[in-house]
């Protein structure tokens, strides 16, 4: 008796809800000899998200959100081939497209995670799949807490009291989990040391024990001399997920501040780039090309010019963030000195022509505050290269006066979705940026209050591994943004 081979009788397409794991959709199939069959998954653009059971009931591995797509396509229609086999081995296979459907939580609420932090200035998510987050503290602590139960571990993940300085704004200001930070549990930290220079370190974890710093795996990555002030220090650091370059960003110690009126000390300030303050500056912190110097252990990307630095132009970038969604896309908060508060947006490019790599990199302090004038020479403003949002100074509910940073909403409350979230650390107001070009600035404060507590200081935002929205209040208390 001939073998014939089992064939499907189920459909090419399938619909499935945004974020969810359940089963939805069933292979079926008929084998001409009545022998039992069974179906697996075996390839497809976006095979790795499925699994299948032998019956044939698929679902996705993890839950997959519709407003940020990771199909191939990016078109939210995921592409997946199953086969059907009887005992033998014979069988066909059937190429499935899944579409994924947007659901509709539009209403969402601020809750309380934890308090008595001391002085906490910047939070990001453990990125090893335990949920937990990392809370940053001035004077030199990095605690760890969950935020289901808000509990606050007692054993920090870091310890480096007593190694910075804390007067003005130094202090602990932030903090990076490599990107492989899950196998390797390498993390970098930008700190002001005791003489006040800014340092970049790194340090890694027990293989053991994700959840504690090795204070003895230190390692100086770069120093910055910034002892002339204690204000003014910038504070980010973070990892492009386009890239996977390290991005840093320094404040210009208050040198380009009040009494600059000529255009001589303007351009100095703006566009000097041996002088790595007021700037953004990407490094590769796995290499050293520089093996003789203490103070510099990175590698100079090959999609530099001719620094590490890129960006040019900036009095406090204090915050910084990228689009998860859109990771080309990078946000700077730079705060202002005494009339307005800026935000910056420019698309991050890995490539230069000749001279002209990014044509955006020049941007205008201290020739401009703002939109404010400072010095009047248009002819070397260069701005046309980014999109810059302001706030006046002020006390209404849309000024600010000393802008924090944050992120391009991408979590699970549809209706802040792509929605650039930013605060003023002097008021707790809290402000929206819808990038269109036609939307008015959002005024969120009323809709953030929280069931607990207050947000009246905003030193930071955070994300956690899924994309929740985290705020930070310097007043010692950790917040989320939920669904609902």
């Amino acid at each position: 008796m001939v073998n014939t081979k089992p064939y499907f009788t189920s459909a090419k397409v399938a619909t499935v809800p945004e974020n969810s794991t359940a089963i939805f959709y069933t292979a079926t199939g008929i084998d001409p000899e009545g022998d039992p069959v069974s179906f697996r998954v075996t390839g497809g653009d976006d095979a790795a998200f499925f699994q299948i059971t032998p019956s044939g009931q698929l679902s996705f591995r993890n839950p997959v959100d519709f407003e940020v797509p990771a199909d191939k396509d990016k078109d939210n229609k995921y592409i997946v081939e199953l086969t059907i086999n009887d005992p033998a081995g014979l069988g066909e296979g059937l190429i499935l497209a899944v579409t994924v459907t947007d659901v509709a939580t539009g209403s969402y609420h601020v809750r309380r995670v934890a308090s008595g932090f001391t002085q906490p200035v910047y939070a990001t998510g453990m990125t090893d799949g335990s949920g937990r987050m990392l809370v940053v503290q001035k004077a030199g602590r990095i605690r760890v807490v969950d935020p289901d139960s808000g509990v606050i571990a007692e054993t920090p993940f870091l310890d480096v009291s007593g190694q910075v300085s804390t007067d003005g704004q130094r202090g602990l200001l932030g903090l990076a989990l490599a990107p492989d930070f899950a196998t390797s549990g390498v993390a970098y930290v930008f700190l002001s040391n005791t003489a006040g220079d800014i340092e970049i370190r790194r340090y890694a974890t027990p293989a053991a024990d994700r959840s504690q710093l090795d204070p003895a795996t230190v390692k100086l990555v770069l120093r910055i001399p910034h002892a002339v002030s204690n204000i003014n220090y910038g504070g980010w650091l973070g990892f492009s997920p386009n890239d996977g370059l390290l991005y840093i960003a320094t404040g210009d110690a208050d040198d380009c501040g009040t009494g600059v009126t000529t255009l001589a000390v303007a351009t100095r300030c703006n566009a000097q780039a041996s002088a790595l303050l007021g700037k953004v500056l990407r490094i590769d912190p796995a290499r050293d090309d520089f093996p003789d110097d203490v103070d510099r252990n990175y590698g100079l990307p090959a999609t530099n010019r001719d620094s590490i630095s890129i960006l040019r132009g900036f009095r406090n970038p204090y915050r910084a963030s990228f689009d998860r969604a859109f990771p080309r896309n990078f946000w700077v908060g730079d705060i202002g000195q005494g009339a307005q508060e800026e935000v910056d947006l420019v698309q991050i490019k890995n490539t230069y022509v000749g001279n002209n790599y990014h044509q955006d990199e020049q941007f205008d302090w201290p020739l401009l505050e703002g939109d404010v004038v400072h010095v009047s020479d248009i002819s070397y403003l260069r701005g046309a290269g980014y999109s810059r949002f302001t706030w006046n100074h002020g006390n209404g509910d849309y000024n600010a006066n000393a802008i924090v940073g944050g992120y391009v909403y991408r979590g699970p409350a549809e209706s802040l979705q792509g929605i650039y979230i930013a605060g003023d650390y002097s008021s707790g107001r809290i402000f929206g940026i819808r990038n269109d070009g036609v939307s008015a600035g959002l005024r969120l404060t009323a809709s953030f209050r929280p069931d607990a507590g207050s947000i009246d200081h905003i030193s930071s935002f955070g994300e956690d591994q899924r994309g929740n929205l985290y705020i930070v209040d310097y007043d010692g208390e950790l917040f989320v943004v939920m669904p609902g």
